[in-house]
């Protein structure tokens, strides 16, 4: 292999050279570059586009009326960062850290014990802590514990409509409320009441998980009823 110089390369037909620079330099070659892609870019734009005579404006793509919305940028990040949920998990009904907190219950994404065991954690034990007999887990803590099957029972009888007398798991209640023929505003209210519950049931599993006991059984209820978000 032998080595080329770039004067030699830079230097005109003449001279034995390419004739790609203007000169001998490499600052003339890079000088060359800029000129041929400018040349390039205007043939380009020329043969393919029409220029019009009007002042160049800003469009943004992501919307229909081509106008920047808060909401449109919010959609795009949730996509691209946000794992997909088939479930509506957004009201403006209810709190923004309530509907935070059901996108993560339904994504499973809540610290229960079983899912900190799962991520590597040192847990002494996944042992539900308001029970004691199944696994702290999203489907236990919210469906199949005491505490939890209790309280759905007195919600159905207080919300008094046809209700499953039992869910399998987290996505059955919103399959049955998505299921459900009625008016708009008759869907926010069980929404509503679904998710006070689901929050309240979280809150007393973390209060008692604690050993603070701020949050007595017998108040549970109450608390769903008077914090119902409809």
């Amino acid at each position: 292999m032998a080595w080329i110089k770039w004067n030699q390369i830079l230097a005109s037909h003449e001279k034995g050279g390419l004739d790609i620079g203007f000169g001998d330099s490499i600052q003339g070659f890079g000088v060359t570059l800029l000129l041929r892609l400018n040349l390039f870019m205007t043939r380009e734009v020329s043969q393919k586009k029409r220029l019009s005579n009007t002042d160049d404006s800003w469009t943004w793509n992501l919307g229909e009326d081509g106008n920047f919305h808060v909401s449109d940028a919010r959609k795009l990040l949730d996509d691209l960062h946000l794992p997909n949920s088939s479930y509506h998990t957004r009201s403006k009904f209810i709190p923004l850290k309530i509907n935070i907190f059901i996108w993560r219950l339904i994504m499973d994404r809540l610290p229960t014990r079983t899912n900190l065991a799962v991520k590597g954690f040192d847990i002494d034990t996944i042992i539900c802590p308001i029970c004691s007999v199944g696994g702290d887990s999203r489907d236990h803590t919210f469906i199949f514990c005491r505490i939890a099957n209790s309280t759905w029972r007195r919600i159905r009888i207080w919300m008094a409509i046809p209700w499953p007398d039992s869910f399998i798991a987290i996505e059955d209640a919103f399959n049955w409320m998505d299921s459900l023929n009625g008016s708009l505003s008759k869907k926010t209210r069980i929404y509503g009441s679904i998710a006070a519950t689901l929050w309240w049931l979280w809150r007393f599993r973390n209060d008692t998980f604690h050993g603070n006991c701020t949050i007595k059984e017998r108040d549970l209820f109450d608390n769903i009823r008077l914090s119902s978000f409809s």
